[in-house]
């Protein structure tokens, strides 16, 4: 059945991963509200809801368009390694730099030149952290046609990572779900 959009609202209040108030986001942007889904996790039920909005998502893309999962530094890669494992795909994880021992890699797992990968993260601004760990795949010789998030902000990351030939598809929007918030604030 799933989880709906209000049950989502609801969930992000109880687990306290919404505040409101002056935020800096990533971006460098201002924002009067904060989604933390980093404290999702520390309620199992919630956590549970959450990665089966995921997994709605991704069975709505279809699991034949792609062939691993890679998480996104570093939320995202929570969430990707249980989808992964759900969906019995194989999980790569990108980094955000460089290590400066061992293998010297950006990507990790197993994978081959020409594979697809399907990108996870939490939260959609501008896309700038999805399109990084996209290039950073693409150098890797990986295919990335789509990207997921459970909420995408409406900042232009759909637009950008559009204009670099990736689909963000997302359960919900921060439009969609505020109607909810200001009913629970």
């Amino acid at each position: 059945m799933g989880i709906s959009k209000s049950e989502l609202a609801k969930c992000l209040i109880s687990s306290k991963a919404l505040s409101f108030g002056s935020f800096r986001l990533s971006s460098g942007r201002i924002s009067d509200y904060y989604i933390d889904l980093r404290r999702i996790p520390s309620y199992p039920e919630s956590f549970r809801e959450v990665l089966d909005a995921y997994e709605q998502v991704i069975k709505g893309i279809g699991t034949d368009r792609f062939a691993r999962i890679a998480g996104v530094p570093l939320t995202g890669l929570v969430y990707a390694a249980v989808v992964s494992l759900d969906l019995s795909k194989p999980l790569l994880f990108v980094r955000r730099e460089r290590k400066d021992y061992g293998m010297a890699r950006f990507v990790e797992g197993e994978f081959s030149k020409g594979d697809t990968v399907l990108l996870v993260d939490d939260v959609a601004t501008t896309g700038s952290s999805l399109l990084s760990s996209a290039e950073r795949l693409i150098d890797e010789g990986c295919v990335v046609k789509d990207a997921v998030v459970l909420i995408d902000r409406n900042e232009g990351a759909t637009q950008k990572l559009k204009d670099h030939g990736i689909e963000l598809h997302s359960f919900t929007t921060i439009t969609e779900l505020y109607s909810f918030f200001e009913h629970m604030r």
